[in-house]
């Protein structure tokens, strides 16, 4: 076991550090918990808008702010010592992000393809419990995790 998730630990790091494009975000771009609120409060109180992503063109992309959020649903749960993970997907936009609660400030997590190359990966900004990664295209083979466990693909 130690060995299988070393060896995911060091391939996720190898796609981290082979493109700009899967670089960590910005430490002070802050995801907080009023964006995981506004995430789960989607009902009759938010304002349906139309999408501005679809599938792979969503990579990379925050699912809030592309409308994706709105039809959002968790698909997947995986609790691990560093906090309660969930796999996000909005059928609209065709593309999947992983969400934390329950964590603590500098918590490592991610969502990725398991046969494609996207990864989205982020840190829970300092004084936060909750955060979201930014999305990956599609639904199925879509894997979130942190330094203790992943789900399946």
């Amino acid at each position: 076991m130690y060995r299988a998730l070393t060896a995911v630990t060091l391939a996720a790091g190898l796609l981290l550090t082979a493109s700009a494009a899967y670089a960590q975000h910005d430490p002070g771009r802050k995801r907080d918990t009023a964006s995981a609120e506004r995430e789960r409060s989607i009902g009759s109180a938010a304002k349906e808008s139309k999408p501005t992503c679809r599938g792979e063109r969503c990579a990379g992309l925050d699912p809030i702010a592309q409308g994706c959020h709105h039809d959002g649903r968790t698909t997947y749960r995986l609790t691990t010592r560093y906090g309660h993970l969930e796999r996000r997907y909005s059928r609209a936009c065709d593309a999947s992000w992983a969400r934390i609660t329950r964590s603590t400030p500098e918590t490592w997590f991610y969502v990725q393809t398991c046969y494609d190359s996207y990864v989205s990966t982020y840190r829970v900004p300092g004084g936060y419990d909750d955060a979201y990664t930014d999305m990956v295209p599609g639904s199925r083979g879509i894997r979130v995790g942190d330094r203790h466990r992943h789900g399946p693909c």
